[in-house]
C-alpha cells in the first residue's frame, strides 16, 4: 500500500489523462501524452539482416546523413535498397537519437516522417518484429496529434503482426495504443478491454512498467466513469509497482491521476499534496507538457474551493505553455477553464470567446470528451446571460455526447444546468425531469467513493446543486411535501447509512502489511506533534522551525488519510454500507412528532434564497402530519453575514444583539408563528450556516427568547432523528439515576455503568502547549469542574454507578479504554475548535505515559469508537462547532459522536465562563434523573431549557444570553 502523499524521495511516474470541470477526470487530457508514449524511443532490440548488395555509402553514418537529408519516402526508399547491409544496429541507435530530438521539440511531422523511413528499413530487411514496434510507435504519434483514426489503423496492423509472430510484448504495446484511442474517442468500455487485456499481457511477461502502465490507464478510465474505488485500486497497485523503479516521470503522472481523483472526491487538500509533487518532479525533468497540465488541474481545483484568482493564474500559464507547445489537448482545457472562471466573474462576452474556441478546436480534433465539457460550460453561460432557449439546447447537446463516452460527472452537470434553464421559463414539469435524471446519476458516482465516512461526505458536498433546484421548482408549484422528501435527500446521507448499516471496523480488515503501515504513518503523527510540542515549549521558540513542523503536521495527516482511503479502496468489504433511500412520507414524521404540541423547523439554505419547512400534527389524529413550505428571500452569503455577526456579539457579551435577533426571528421564524401556536416544543434541522445560528436566544417582538417559549434541540436531518430514536430506545431499556446502584464497584460494570465523568484534567507540560497554540487565550486550572463532575456522581448518579476522572487520573488512553463502557458521558475540560481541519478538534486531556498518546481526544478518534453512551455532555468551549459541510451538515465533535453511535450531545456554539456552566450542568442532569420515565419523562431538551430559564430568570444574565444561550442539544433531544 502506498500514499500518494509519501515522505520518501522522489520516484518514477507514468503519464495519466485528467480532466475538468467539477469532474476532473471526466474528460481526457490530450496535452499529456499516455503512459504508452513514455518508452517511445526505446532501443528497438533486433536482429537486422545483411545484404550482399554493393554499398552506395562507406558506412553507416554517410548513409544516416543522407536519409535525413530526404524530402520524401521516394527518396528514402532507393537508399536503403542499394544499401540494406548498413541497416544494423549503429544504424538504428543514431537514426533513434534523431527521433527523440524530434519528439522533444514537439515536432511531430518530423516524427512521423522518421518513423515512415525506420518502417521502410524493417520492410527491406523483413524484420517482421521491428516492422510491429514501427506500426505501433507510428499510431502512437498519430495518437499525440489526435489523428485517432490513423492512429487505431496502425495499432491494429501492429497487434494483428504481433499475433502472428507470438509476441506478447509488442502486443501488450498495441493493445495500450488501442486503449488509449478508444479512451479519446470516449468508447471506456472498449477501451477498458484493450487495457486489462494488456495488463494481462505485461503480468505475463513480468513487466513490471508495461503493467504499470496498463493499471494507471486502467485508474484513469475508472475515474472517467465514475468508479472511483476501482480507479484507487489500480493506481494504487501501479505505484506499488512504480516505488521500487528509478522512473521519475512515472511517479509523476502516477502522482497527478491520484491528486485528480482525490479532488473528484472533494480531498482537496490531499489533491494539492500530490499535485504540488508532481509538479515539482515534472519542472525537474524539464516537461513542459507536464507542467502544462498539472497547471490546469491545480486551476480547476482552485476554481471549485473558490480561489478563483490563484486559478486564473494558474490556467493563464498553462496556456501560454500549451500555446508554445502547440498542445491541443492542453489549449482546449486551459481555454474551457478559463471560460467558466470569467463566467463565474461575470464576463460573459469573454467566457464566450474562450468557450467558443475551446468548442471550436475540439470538434475539429473530433474529440468527444472536450467536445462535451465545452457544450456544459457553453450551457452554463447560457444560464447566466438569461438565454435560456440556448442552454437548453447546448445542455442537451452536452448530455448526449456524456451519454454516449459514458461520462457521468458531465452528465449530470448538464442536466443540472438544462434544468434551472427550464426552471427559469416556468417550464417546471421539464425542470423536475432534468434534476431527477441529475440525481440518479449522482448517487450512482455516490456508490462508487472509495475511503470512508469523510471521504462519502466530501464527495457529496460540492453535488447538492440539483436537489436544492428540485426543492426550489417543487416549492415553486405549492407542493411542499415533495420538496421536503427531496431536501431530506440531500441532508446527513453518510450519517443516515452509518446508523442505519453500521461501520466495519478497519483495524480488523487490515492485514500485516497494512497494520504495519498504519502504525508507522501513526506514530509520525505523535512524533512530528511531540517535536512541535517541545519546540512551543522554548521560552525562545523559533517561529520558523513552528512553521516547518506544523506543515509537516499536516502532510502528515494527509498522509495518514491517504493510507486509510487506500485500505478501503483494497477491502471492497469496508465500503460505507448504503441503505436504500426510503422515499419522504409523512407517516415516516409522525413519530418524531411524539404529541401535537411539536413542530419541527426544517430549512434549506442555497445561493439565491431558502426555504423553510413547518412540520406539525393535528392532535385529532395521532398519524396525520401537515407540511407546509415557505421562501426566505436572502442570499446565502448575506444569511450567512448575518448569522455569523449575531454569534459574534453573543459570544463575547456584546449588548448591541438585540436589533439582529428580532431580525433574524422575523427572517427565518415569524413566517411559522402560526403553526407553533399551542406548541411547546420545537426541533431545529439548520443547513448551511444556520449550523451556527442559536436559535434559542432569537427574540420576538414582544422580547421573549425563543428558548423561553419552547424546548430546542437540532438534527441533522428528519431521517437521521428517526434513526437516533430508534437508538435511544434501545438505549433506554435500563432507567438512569441512583435506582440502577445495585453493588456496583468503583469501576461500573455493563449492567449498572451510568455516569463516566472527566473534570480538570493535568493538561499542563506537552498537551496544554500544542492546545495553547490554537487559541489566543492561555488556558486556565478548571477547579470547579472538579466539583462538578464530583456532585454529579454523588448526588445525582450514585457513586456506585459513576467513575470519576480528574486531573492526572484524566489520561486519554485510559479516558478511551473506559468510556465505552457507559450510559452518559460528561466531560468538564477545555476544548479545541480547528476551523479548517475540524475532525482534529479536541478535547484536552491528562497526558499519558504511552507514547502514542498526546493528551488530546480528537474528534476523529471518537469517530472510531463505538460508543453505548445515550447522551454526552460536552461541557466545554466551540464543541458544538465545526465546518458546514453541504449535504451532510456541521461537521466536528458531534458528528463524529452521532458516526461512533451516540444519539444526543449537549455542546457549545462559542467558549462559555466555567463557573455558570457548572451551575447549567447540575442543573441540566438532575432534571434529566428526576424526571423520571415513562409518558410524562421529561425530554433533554425540556430538561435543558429548565435549567437555562433558572439563569435566565436571574436579572443579572437575563439580558446577557452569552451566559444561558452557548449551549444546544443535538440529536435526539425530543425523548
Amino acid at each position: 500500500m502506498f500514499p500518494c502523499i509519501d515522505q520518501s524521495s522522489d520516484h518514477p511516474g507514468v503519464d495519466a489523462h485528467t480532466g475538468q470541470g467539477i469532474g476532473l477526470s471526466s474528460i481526457h487530457r490530450k496535452g499529456s501524452v499516455l503512459h504508452i508514449l513514455l518508452f517511445l524511443f526505446l532501443p528497438c532490440v533486433s536482429s537486422f539482416a545483411q545484404s550482399s548488395n554493393p554499398s552506395r555509402f562507406p558506412d553507416e553514418e554517410s548513409l544516416l546523413k543522407a536519409l535525413l537529408a530526404v524530402k520524401s519516402e521516394d527518396e528514402s526508399k532507393p537508399l536503403l535498397r542499394a544499401n540494406t547491409n548498413l541497416i544494423t544496429e549503429k544504424l538504428w541507435e543514431r537514426f533513434k537519437d534523431n527521433l527523440i530530438d524530434a519528439y522533444r521539440t514537439n515536432d511531430a511531422s518530423r516524427s512521423l516522417f522518421l518513423y515512415r523511413i525506420e518502417k521502410q528499413m524493417a520492410e527491406e530487411t523483413n524484420d517482421l518484429p521491428l516492422l510491429a514496434k514501427v506500426l505501433d510507435k507510428t499510431g502512437q504519434i498519430y495518437l499525440w496529434i489526435e489523428d485517432y483514426d490513423k492512429a487505431s489503423d496502425y495499432a491494429q496492423r501492429s497487434l494483428d503482426l504481433a499475433h502472428r509472430l507470438s509476441d506478447k510484448q509488442r502486443s501488450a504495446s498495441a493493445l495500450l495504443t488501442l486503449g488509449a484511442t478508444s479512451s479519446w474517442q470516449g468508447n471506456s468500455p472498449q477501451a477498458l478491454e484493450y487495457f486489462q487485456k494488456s495488463l494481462i499481457l505485461s503480468t505475463e511477461l513480468n513487466d513490471k512498467p508495461s503493467s504499470a502502465d496498463a493499471l494507471a490507464n486502467i485508474g484513469h478510465l475508472y475515474s472517467v466513469i465514475g468508479n472511483y474505488a476501482q480507479a484507487f485500486r489500480s493506481y494504487n497497485l501501479a505505484m506499488e509497482i512504480v516505488r521500487p523503479l528509478d522512473d521519475r516521470r512515472r511517479l509523476q503522472e502516477l502522482l497527478t491521476g491520484l491528486g485528480i481523483l482525490y479532488a473528484e472526491q472533494g480531498e482537496f487538500d490531499k489533491m494539492s499534496l500530490c499535485l504540488d509533487r508532481s509538479l515539482k518532479i515534472a519542472k525537474e525533468l524539464g516537461d513542459e507538457t507536464g507542467v502544462a497540465t498539472i497547471l490546469v488541474d491545480l486551476g480547476i481545483a482552485e476554481r471549485e474551493q473558490g480561489h478563483v484568482d490563484k486559478a486564473l493564474q494558474n490556467l493563464i500559464q498553462s496556456l501560454t505553455i500549451a500555446e508554445r507547445i502547440k498542445s491541443t489537448g492542453l489549449i482546449i482545457d486551459s481555454q474551457t477553464a478559463l471560460g467558466s472562471i470569467y463566467r463565474l466573474q461575470g464576463q460573459y462576452e469573454r467566457a464566450l470567446e474562450f468557450l467558443s474556441k475551446s468548442l471550436k478546436t475540439a470538434e475539429e480534433a473530433k474529440d468527444k470528451p472536450h467536445i462535451a465539457g465545452a457544450l456544459w460550460q457553453l450551457g452554463e453561460l447560457y444560464n447566466s446571460k438569461g438565454d435560456y432557449a440556448r442552454a437548453v439546447e447546448f445542455s442537451d447537446r452536452a448530455i448526449a455526447l456524456a451519454t454516449q463516452i459514458d461520462s457521468p460527472e458531465i452528465a449530470y452537470l448538464a442536466l443540472t444546468a438544462k434544468g434551472k434553464a427550464h426552471a427559469a421559463q416556468r417550464q417546471h414539469d421539464l425542470a423536475q425531469r432534468a434534476f431527477l435524471a441529475a440525481i440518479s446519476t449522482i448517487e450512482q458516482l455516490r456508490s462508487q467513493v472509495s475511503g470512508g465516512e469523510q471521504a462519502y461526505q466530501r464527495f457529496f458536498e460540492n453535488r447538492v446543486s440539483p436537489y436544492q433546484a428540485m426543492v426550489s421548482s417543487l416549492i415553486s408549484e405549492d407542493k411542499a411535501t415533495e420538496a421536503l422528501a427531496f431536501a431530506e435527500r440531500a441532508k446527513a446521507r453518510v450519517l443516515l447509512d452509518v446508523i442505519q448499516r453500521g461501520r466495519v471496523s478497519i483495524d480488523e480488515s487490515m492485514n500485516a502489511k497494512e497494520q504495519a503501515e498504519e502504525r508507522k504513518l501513526y506514530s509520525e503523527l505523535v512524533s512530528i506533534n511531540a517535536r512541535l510540542r517541545s519546540e512551543r515549549m522554548v521560552q525562545s521558540s523559533d517561529m520558523n522551525r513552528i512553521t516547518q513542523l506544523e506543515s509537516k503536521l499536516q502532510n502528515a495527516r494527509n498522509a495518514y488519510e491517504a493510507f486509510q482511503t487506500e485500505v478501503y479502496s483494497a477491502h471492497p468489504e469496508l465500503k460505507v454500507k448504503r441503505g436504500v433511500f426510503p422515499a419522504f412520507s409523512t407517516e415516516q414524521a409522525a413519530p418524531l412528532l411524539s404529541d401535537s404540541r411539536t413542530a419541527i423547523l426544517e430549512y434549506v439554505v442555497t445561493d439565491e434564497q431558502s426555504f423553510l419547512f413547518v412540520l406539525t400534527k393535528d392532535s385529532a389524529s395521532q398519524f396525520k402530519v401537515a407540511v407546509n413550505g415557505y421562501v426566505i428571500k436572502i442570499k446565502r452569503d448575506e444569511l450567512s453575514k448575518l448569522v455569523e455577526a449575531f454569534r459574534n456579539r453573543l459570544s463575547t457579551n456584546h449588548p448591541g444583539f438585540r436589533q439582529t435577533s428580532t431580525e433574524l426571528y422575523d427572517l427565518l421564524v415569524k413566517t411559522a408563528e402560526r403553526h407553533l401556536k399551542g406548541k411547546t416544543t420545537v426541533c431545529i434541522v439548520p443547513d448551511g450556516a444556520l449550523w451556527n445560528l442559536p436559535f434559542q436566544a432569537l427574540q420576538t417582538r414582544s422580547d421573549k427568547y425563543l428558548l423561553e417559549l419552547y424546548a430546542m434541540y437540532y438534527a441533522p436531518s428528519l431521517q437521521v432523528l428517526r434513526e437516533m430514536r430508534k437508538r435511544s430506545d434501545s438505549l433506554q431499556s435500563t432507567p438512569l439515576g441512583k435506582s440502577a446502584q445495585n453493588g456496583a464497584s468503583s469501576m461500573a460494570d455493563t449492567q449498572t455503568a451510568q455516569l463516566y465523568a472527566v473534570g480538570n484534567p493535568a493538561f499542563g507540560g506537552e498537551a496544554l502547549a500544542r492546545a495553547q497554540t490554537l487559541r489566543s487565550a492561555a488556558f486556565v486550572s478548571l477547579p470547579e469542574t472538579e466539583k462538578e463532575v464530583q456532585t454529579l456522581a454523588a448526588e445525582v448518579y450514585g457513586s456506585q454507578s459513576s467513575v470519576v476522572r480528574i486531573g492526572s487520573a484524566a489520561r486519554e488512553d485510559a479516558v478511551k479504554a473506559e468510556m465505552t463502557k457507559f450510559r452518559v458521558l460528561h466531560f468538564a475540560t477545555h476544548a479545541v475548535l480547528d476551523d479548517h481541519n475540524p475532525l482534529y478538534s479536541y478535547l484536552v486531556l491528562a497526558s499519558a505515559g504511552d507514547s502514542n498518546e498526546d493528551g488530546l481526544l480528537e474528534a476523529w478518534e471518537l469517530m472510531r469508537m463505538k460508543l453505548k453512551a445515550e447522551t454526552v455532555v460536552l461541557s466545554a468551549c466551540d464543541t458544538a462547532r465545526g465546518r458546514v459541510g453541504n449535504g451532510e451538515g456541521l461537521i466536528g465533535m458531534t458528528w463524529a459522536l452521532f458516526v461512533a453511535g451516540v444519539p444526543t450531545t449537549l455542546a457549545s456554539q462559542w467558549q462559555v465562563p466555567s463557573d455558570t456552566t457548572t451551575r447549567l450542568m447540575l442543573s441540566f442532569h438532575r432534571k434529566v434523573v428526576d424526571g423520571g420515565s415513562g409518558a410524562k419523562k421529561t425530554s433533554k431538551a425540556e430538561a435543558w431549557r429548565q435549567a437555562a430559564l433558572v439563569m435566565m430568570n436571574d436579572p443579572r444574565y437575563r439580558m446577557k444570553p452569552y451566559y444561558w444561550a452557548g449551549f444546544v442539544v443535538v440529536g435526539d433531544g425530543g425523548l
